[in-house]
């Protein structure tokens, strides 16, 4: 029996294809959780590329968004600052020249995510999603040093935390 990935994440990153580390056919370096708060759900979004296979905050490139208030179909404005609470997106880059951190702006709505369908579970109050996303990201150090996602595209049949199983268990 052939396994079949529930999940999937890519996208364009300076008008290159971005896609997470692959460590088998099932396994692959990218998750996304969530967890209940008041005003809606709140969604994080991880995904690691590394040519030796890390998946941590030491990976090559590692991508962060978090989404809060998710609470219906809809386009979601990425405009809150890096913290537990606030909808963010992250990309960092660890090369031989140090590290790179590159963030969502505060003042405009330069990255978006849209949530085209939710997957809820009947056995459980967790709920997948499947959306797309692209803004601009600047640099933490250099604020004229920008990057640009395009073409983002997610999609959680299952919400698997901190495991990288993107197939059925």
């Amino acid at each position: 029996m052939v396994n079949q990935n529930l999940n999937s994440f890519k996208m364009n990153l300076q008008n290159n294809t971005w896609t997470p580390s692959e460590i088998n056919s099932c396994e692959k370096t990218f998750n996304c959780y969530m967890v209940g708060m008041n005003g809606g759900p709140l969604y994080k979004i991880e995904a690691f590329r590394d040519s030796k296979l890390v998946a941590s905050l030491q990976s090559e490139n590692f991508f962060e968004l978090k989404i809060t208030n998710v609470n219906q179909v809809g386009v979601y404005p990425i405009d809150g600052i890096f913290s537990d609470f606030d909808s963010y997106a992250r990309f960092t880059i660890n090369d031989g020249n140090g590290k790179k951190v590159y963030d969502n702006s505060v003042d405009t709505n330069l990255f978006t995510v849209e949530i085209l369908e939710f997957f809820p579970d009947k056995n459980t109050t967790v709920i997948g999603m499947r959306g797309l996303f692209k803004g601009v990201l600047f640099n933490k150090s250099n604020p004229l040093d920008s990057i640009s996602i395009e073409n983002g595209e997610f999609t959680f049949h299952k919400i698997n935390y901190n495991n990288f199983n993107q197939c059925k268990e």
